[in-house]
């Protein structure tokens, strides 16, 4: 008799990509795909908040664009914070602050990488935080 497979393989980790650039936010899902995540998709804060509110349990991780058209990802990842205090977030940007390095040195869930990036980073920082396929 064959065992079912553990919960965990049947529904693998989901990782919620927030970016407004649609072919950014593609390659990004096909390669944390190819990973073994499975990606939800936003491109913009209200949808995250949405997805956020309405299957945030399912969440294993955000990956955040700074520059969003409808709110700055600093000012989402507050409201983020205060619905998953602990949820690993990467927050990607172009313009690599000492306020972003600073909230991320405080924050222990929180990475930040600068564009441009290797994709396939994002699947070795998201190890580093704990978050595994």
């Amino acid at each position: 008799m064959v065992d079912d497979p553990p919960e965990a393989a049947k529904h693998p980790l989901c990782v919620l990509i927030v970016e407004d650039e649609g072919l950014i936010r593609m390659m990004v899902a096909e390669t944390l795909m190819d990973e073994g995540f499975r990606a939800a998709e936003t491109g913009t804060a209200k949808e995250a908040l949405e997805v956020l509110n309405a299957n945030g349990e399912e969440l294993c991780a955000i990956i955040l664009d700074v520059g969003l058209p409808d709110a700055n990802g600093q000012v989402l990842l507050e409201k983020i914070r205060a619905l998953r205090p602990v949820l690993p977030i990467i927050m990607t940007t172009g313009y690599d602050t000492n306020e972003l390095r600073q909230k991320a040195s405080a924050d222990p869930h929180l990475r930040i990488l600068t564009k441009p990036f290797q994709l396939e980073m994002l699947g070795v920082v998201l190890r580093e935080m704990g978050v595994g396929a």
